[in-house]
């Protein structure tokens, strides 16, 4: 099976995050739209949460992408991990000489986005908690974090977050018909004929090796087509999804470790 590159010059499941290849799920779009809904009507904070695998890094960069092309409207900063320190916040955010905040610059509001914010320190949350409410109306923060920053943010000395204006997003992990959806869309980006894409066989079998998550989803099926095309296969089957399934460990294999052998699934 000769799986080619997408138009966009890219195999259907790679390895990194790729905004081109962004496929919405229902409540992914209604997170995407608030997002630039509420940055637009200068929300202060904006959270999107979701576990491991999910989808935050691609929804992160393509919100970033989407505000970084109204320049004239928008001035766009994104940290797409946390190295973010006390000092350098400080630093970024300290009133110039001038009596200005170092993130007053014209009309333009001023949107900081953050990857995986579960990892900022709470001194370095507690800097960006007071640049919000005293830029209220020219500063935004938007945090992409794993659920334990909720749990983080009730902590007494970050309670100034409990009383921002604010709104909260959930990714969850797909159903089996999104998943259906989500392999035939890269797929066709590939440019893959309707008699090449997977059966039903194939979506349910990686619904239950992946539980869902897209970046697992998206190593299964990597690993599968390339099973496929060393084999020289017309069509994805089953017997590739099992080949790789064998070669990774997936949400199926950590909870039902009975039917493991030697690290690998074996598949009823």
């Amino acid at each position: 099976m000769d799986i080619p590159a997408t138009e966009i010059g890219t195999r259907p499941f790679g390895d990194t995050p790729d905004v081109r290849m962004f496929w919405a799920t229902d409540h992914t779009n209604h997170a995407f739209c608030s997002l630039l809904a509420n940055i637009k009507a200068a929300i202060p904070l904006q959270l999107v949460i979701a576990e491991p695998g999910n989808g935050k890094t691609l929804l992160c960069r393509k919100l970033f992408n989407s505000l970084r092309a109204h320049r004239t409207r928008y001035r766009v900063s994104m940290f797409p991990y946390p190295h973010l320190s006390y000092d350098d916040l400080t630093r970024k955010f300290r009133c110039r000489n001038d009596g200005r905040s170092a993130v007053n610059h014209g009309a333009r509001q001023n949107v900081l986005i953050i990857d995986e914010a579960q990892a900022l320190p709470d001194k370095t949350l507690l800097v960006l908690g007071k640049q919000l409410e005293q830029e209220a109306t020219l500063f935004q923060l938007v945090l992409f974090a794993q659920p334990e920053l909720e749990s983080r943010l009730k902590q007494p000395l970050l309670r100034i977050f409990q009383d921002l204006p604010q709104e909260r997003y959930y990714l969850n992990s797909l159903s089996k018909s999104e998943i259906a959806c989500y392999i035939g869309y890269r797929m066709k980006l590939a440019g893959l004929m309707p008699g090449q894409m997977p059966d039903k066989a194939v979506v349910d079998l990686v619904f239950r090796a992946s539980n869902g998550i897209p970046r697992l989803i998206n190593t299964i099926m990597r690993k599968a087509l390339n099973v496929a095309e060393t084999s020289q296969s017309g069509r994805l089957g089953v017997e590739h999804i099992r080949a790789a399934c064998e070669t990774i460990e997936t949400p199926w294999s950590v909870a039902n470790p009975a039917s493991r052998s030697k690290g690998a699934l074996i598949w009823s």
